[in-house]
Order: structure tokens, then C-alpha cells, then sequence
């Protein structure tokens, strides 16, 4: 049982980037996505704390450029289905026993993170992985 009182700040809108040629934020973003673009990464199988890579792997390619790998990622077979299924309950019943606020403060901070530090990444990540340009990515992060 909490012991005090919670409150959540007044809700605010963002502040809107237009990504204007030359602009600092146009420049993390254009940075972020040559860096993502060039760098070939390996993406796991999550099954609960686990990174799992497997043998079987396909490649990871941009819808605009179908030519180009990105990466690769690994391809779950029906034993790691079941393994990530019985994480995703044993999950559940801890996400289901902690308190409103925390479950709250958790959303609260990814939703920081996206809007601050790790917005470039995710706007670079979003026009790679389907195809969108700067304002677009912007408007319709896939989270």
C-alpha cells in the first residue's frame, strides 16, 4: 500500500518541430538516420530477461530501398513461442500487482525518453523502417 499522496503534472502539449532544413533537430535526425542506415544491427528473440539469438535469421530491409540490408533478425521457432508466452503471464501477474502510480511513472518516463533524448533515434528508426520523411516520422511514431 503507497503511503502519501501521487500526482501527475498537468498534461502539455509538445513542443512541435518542423525540421526545417539546417535545423538543429533536422541535423539529429538526418545524423541518426545515416548512423542506423550504414550500421547493420542483429536483433534477438526477447524472451523475458533473455536476449536469444538463433541460428535461422532473415534480413531486415527498408520498404524504400529493398535492396539494402539493414540487419538481420532471428526467427523464433515454436519452442521460443512457448517460452515467451509463459514470461509474458508471469509478467502479467507482476504488472497486475503493482500499484496504479507505478504502472503510471513507468508510462511517464518512456514517454519522457521518446519526446526527449531518444526522439532523433526513434523519428530515424520510424522513416528506415517505414519509409516515412522527418515530418511524417514525426507524426506517426510506431510504438
Amino acid at each position: 500500500m503507497p503511503y502519501g499522496f501521487f500526482t501527475v503534472d498537468t498534461p502539455f502539449n509538445e513542443v512541435t518541430h518542423d525540421y526545417r532544413p539546417g535545423s538543429p533537430e533536422r541535423k539529429k535526425v538526418e545524423e541518426a538516420y545515416k548512423n542506423m542506415f550504414q550500421t547493420k544491427i542483429e536483433v534477438p528473440l526477447y524472451l523475458g530477461d533473455e536476449e536469444v539469438f538463433t541460428k535461422e535469421t532473415r534480413p531486415i530491409r527498408p520498404p524504400h530501398d529493398h535492396q539494402h540490408i539493414v540487419g538481420t533478425y532471428s526467427v523464433a521457432q515454436p519452442i521460443h513461442v512457448k517460452r515467451a508466452i509463459d514470461n509474458s503471464l508471469k509478467a502479467k501477474k507482476k504488472w497486475a500487482a503493482m500499484s496504479w502510480e507505478h504502472r503510471v511513472s513507468i508510462f511517464i518516463k518512456a514517454a519522457d525518453l521518446i519526446a526527449g533524448p531518444y526522439r532523433a533515434i526513434i523519428n530515424a528508426g520510424t522513416m528506415i523502417g517505414q519509409s516515412k520523411n522527418h515530418l511524417s516520422s514525426r507524426n506517426r511514431r510506431n510504438l
